[in-house]
């Protein structure tokens, strides 16, 4: 055994357990939201050029990524069969597992709260101190100026 623990993302879990018991271990997880950090840790980003030139785009981008999460959140196996489909290299029951985690994160209280890609501002502060903290960037810079949620559907 050569690895005691190691930062994983959570959408991987089940594939990478799957490989891990094949050499009689088990990768136990620990969420990092268990234990009192909760943070955003994934997005959709554009540049600032992208906005200006082409709203529309960035609009209809938005608003196709919220479908195309609903409907797959929706039709997980027939979202997963065709992934497969196109990507043969994965496992059927891997990218169902993959999906699940995957969904638990975009669907879930804290989304029926605020918003499908929208922030509660207590978790937003949150998650800019601790990446504020960790590139030792200043605390005190206001990060809401680099977010634009008027493009959300």
């Amino acid at each position: 055994k050569r690895v005691e623990a190691a930062p994983f993302f959570a959408i991987h879990h089940y594939y990478q357990n799957k490989a891990a018991r094949r050499a009689g271990e088990e990768i136990v997880v620990l969420p990092f939201v268990e234990t009192g950090f909760a943070i955003y840790s994934t997005t959709l980003m554009t540049t600032d050029e992208v906005i200006q030139r082409n709203p529309d785009l960035v609009r209809r981008f938005l608003r196709g990524a919220a479908s195309a999460l609903a409907w797959a959140n929706d039709n997980q196996e027939q979202a997963c069969r065709l992934h497969v489909q196109r990507n043969p290299e994965v496992e059927l029951d891997d990218c169902q597992g993959s999906l699940r985690a995957t969904m638990g994160y975009v669907f879930n209280d804290h989304q029926r709260q605020t918003g499908l890609g929208r922030q509660a501002s207590d978790r937003m502060d949150f998650t800019w101190q601790q990446v504020a903290n960790s590139l030792e960037l200043s605390p005190s810079w206001d990060y809401r100026q680099a977010i634009d949620l008027s493009f959300v559907p």
